[in-house]
């Protein structure tokens, strides 16, 4: 139980930091941030699974594991699936081209966004057709977005959507694009 206690700590210690390190981030290489954040809470972990007493002080005897091995593993394996979970959550609703199309057309409003002003959201690494056959059908297929009149539009489950992206992009100083 030590290793449990010990990770979710760790996790708290690890959105801390890549929130306040992505708030003063400027570059485009966020998932090095958010690798750095789990780099520094597996030393952490580690350093206080091994420097902290078996029970934490608070423990009762029948939640401790008796093999420091297993527990230290049990820890680490439990921070590794938070981190990923996290991690989807924060690309998701920060970082991905999805994300962003709903936050711009939350700022535009009536006025809405055309295929082209789409595409150029998307950015220039990926394939062209990408936001058009995944990204873009599926908004419009989750009743998030509709196209009428050559340009498309939020709906209002995108609208409580994008304000929680809108919400979150602020927080980590992104870049909200209009």
């Amino acid at each position: 139980m030590k290793g449990i206690v010990l990770s979710g700590v760790a996790l708290v210690l690890l959105v801390i930091g890549s929130a306040v390190t992505l708030r003063f981030y400027r570059g485009n290489k966020e998932f090095r941030v958010f690798v750095g954040a789990f780099a520094g809470a597996l030393v952490v972990y580690a350093g206080a699974f091994w420097l902290l007493p078996a029970d934490l002080g608070f423990l009762p005897a029948g939640w401790r594991e008796t093999a420091a091995l297993v527990d230290f593993v049990n820890g680490l394996v439990i921070l590794a699936l938070m981190f990923h979970g996290y991690w989807c959550f924060s690309y998701f609703s920060c970082l991905s081209p999805s994300m962003s199309v709903m936050v711009t057309l939350r700022l535009r409003g009536r006025e809405g966004m055309t295929r082209a002003e789409a595409l150029a959201i998307q950015g220039s690494d990926q394939p062209v057709s990408l936001i058009f056959q995944r990204r873009l059908p599926k908004l419009l297929q989750g009743g998030y977005v509709r196209e009428e009149a050559g340009a498309y539009r939020i709906l209002a489950p995108g609208e409580r959507v994008a304000a929680l992206g809108s919400f979150l992009k602020r927080l980590i100083n992104a870049q909200l694009t209009v």
